[in-house]
């Protein structure tokens, strides 16, 4: 029982946690969100981060990136939202977070790799 118990203290605590990370944080964030921002330290790049994981986001992976090769692949709106058109934007966003920030090493790569998955959500080819 004491297993059990201990088990239910965890769960509790993540969530809480949880749930304090997305109060705090400036946008609605999902879990997966929360987890790549934590690894990159550019707070301008974390809040691009930010707008593409919503909390709440059901298809692929739950990034706009999945919500926006769904609609290249079908010609449907998501929630009735354009996620093509957001990541139009966010490409523009991240291009000039590369060009005009100093991005440590890590960032930068995480940057030139969130930018090709971008890219690739809007060919319907994101995975």
């Amino acid at each position: 029982m004491k297993g059990k118990s201990l088990l239910f203290e965890y769960k509790k605590i993540e969530f809480l946690f949880n749930l304090n990370l997305q109060f705090f944080s400036k946008k609605n964030i999902s879990k997966a969100g929360l987890e790549i921002q934590c690894r990159v330290e550019n707070e301008r790049l974390k809040m691009l981060i930010g707008e593409l994981y919503r909390s709440g986001s059901i298809i692929g992976d739950g990034s706009s990136m999945a919500a926006a090769n769904q609609e290249v692949l079908t010609g449907c709106l998501i929630k009735g939202k354009n996620h093509i058109k957001k990541i139009e934007e966010r490409i523009i966003n991240l291009n000039k977070i590369i060009k005009k920030e100093k991005l440590n090493e890590s960032d930068l790569k995480f940057a030139n790799e969130l930018l090709e998955k971008m890219k690739k959500s809007l060919k319907g080819e994101y995975k």
